[in-house]
């Protein structure tokens, strides 16, 4: 989603309360989670994993929010880049994240209601219950490269603009254009070497088991 200018001159002072408010980082952890949560379990396939990645990618932003300096791009690319270095650094190591409350313990803020949260959870989870072909293509795309895999994941799961995930990558929209290109092409190649074929017309399989052209009014 892409701010007005009024909204993110909003959430810059948002920032800069949350830096010494605990209350005002909750609102900026209320307007974010779901966001963020939603693509970590597409970018892992699971959703106890995503919800431990979710919980330290805002332990991560809580801690160096005091040396954030605002560019004028959205928090949520901050966030973004975040999670997508968490989800690396997991599949390095696979060493144990922290929980939701360990969150809420040492941040001093509220996270949302329990029953929230489970719910979400749950409709996640069935999301990627129901989404078999999405999990099929999934697995292709968890054998690409990662930068790959995150490129794919921002433009097709996230419905992202190029200008938006060269700010997240911080990259140039060139080489973000240049990266989609390889990784289609090299996922066509994998699932059609596996006798899986979801392009059709061109198409991508995307969040929840929608699917997106990849000649869509934004050429890539």
């Amino acid at each position: 989603m892409i701010l007005t200018d009024a909204q993110l001159t909003e959430q810059h002072a948002l920032i800069e309360r949350a830096k010494h408010d605990p209350a005002a980082f909750g609102e900026l952890f209320d307007a974010h989670y779901s966001m963020i949560f939603n693509y970590v379990v597409r970018r892992t396939s699971d959703v106890a994993v995503a919800q431990d990645i979710t919980s330290v990618v805002f332990i991560r932003a809580l801690d160096n929010l005091e040396k954030f300096k605002w560019q004028g791009a959205p928090f949520s690319a901050w966030l973004y880049r975040i999670a997508g270095n968490e989800i690396r650094m997991h599949y390095r190591r696979h060493k144990p994240l922290v929980s939701l409350d360990e969150l809420a313990e040492e941040s001093g803020f509220e996270l949302v209601a329990d029953a929230d949260l489970q719910a979400e959870l749950e409709d996640a989870q069935a999301a990627i219950d129901r989404a078999r072909e999405y999990l099929r293509a999934q697995t292709a795309v968890s054998r690409l490269p990662i930068k790959y895999q995150e490129v794919l994941a921002l433009r097709f799961g996230e419905n992202k603009k190029l200008g938006e995930i060269a700010t997240i990558l911080q990259k140039k929209e060139g080489t973000v254009k240049s990266l989609l290109s390889r990784a289609l092409s090299r996922l066509k190649n994998d699932l059609t070497n596996h006798e899986m074929q979801p392009f059709e017309g061109s198409r991508i399989m995307g969040s929840e088991g929608r699917t997106y052209s990849n000649k869509s009014q934004e050429r890539i």
